[in-house]
């Protein structure tokens, strides 16, 4: 039986594209390393773009895999993520590095990260305040004694970043941006969007869900 392997300890994050295969395809369900046992990785995030550092993540899972006896001969897929936010006005920035944008080595609280972006921002308008969201993902098998190199697959959400924080909603720590990202597609944050239920979002679809959107043909191949 193949089984699908979420590639990092991020729960929220696999949450999110477990719900989404499951709702939206009827795949099987999308399952965290710690339910194989096997314990959370410390990978540095050492890529200059995105498609590295989700190449590192699932990289360094198959090879944890791999090297354990009860998986061979088995099958196994393997999906990774990574995603930045690009600013405009900060001429891309912060980029990769949305969790450690100010000298890419430090990491930020959430709040943190907010303020630090309106600060970089202040007196930008209009169009210098367009951004995007921009997540790869990384889709790997293990088959057998050996895996298989990575195919990648890209989505983009178009926003911009309000003057100040929506605060009718609630701020999520994981999702930095959470009240400050507007969607004119959907009239409302990213945060906002975050609160709604699944079944109710309309066909809309976050950056990582379009990224996995595109990564599903590929990764039925192999069911």
């Amino acid at each position: 039986m193949t089984r699908l392997v979420y590639a990092s300890s991020n729960s929220k994050k696999m949450r999110e594209v477990a719900d989404h295969l499951r709702a939206v395809y009827a795949l099987p369900e999308l399952e965290s390393p710690e339910a194989f046992k096997v314990g959370k990785l410390d990978i540095p995030e050492t890529g200059e773009t995105l498609e590295e550092n989700a190449e590192l993540k699932l990289t360094a899972y198959l090879e944890a895999f791999a090297g354990i006896p009860r998986f061979e001969g088995k099958r196994l897929i393997f999906l990774s993520d990574d995603t930045g936010l690009f600013i405009k006005g900060l001429g891309g920035k912060p980029g990769i590095h949305v969790r450690r944008p100010k000298d890419q080595k430090t990491e930020l609280s959430g709040r943190e990260i907010g303020e630090y972006t309106l600060s970089r921002m202040h007196g930008l308008r209009n169009e210098q305040r367009a951004a995007y969201f921009e997540t790869v993902v990384a889709l790997g098998v293990l088959n057998g004694n050996g895996g298989k190199l990575p195919q990648f697959f890209s989505a983009k959400l178009e926003g911009r970043i309000l003057e100040a924080p929506n605060t009718s909603t609630p701020f999520l720590e994981e999702l930095p941006y959470s009240q400050l990202f507007y969607v004119p597609e959907w009239k409302m944050t990213l945060g906002q969007f975050y609160l709604i239920a699944k079944q109710e979002r309309n066909n809309r679809r976050t950056h990582r869900e379009r990224a996995v959107d595109k990564a599903v043909l590929s990764l039925c191949n192999y069911l």
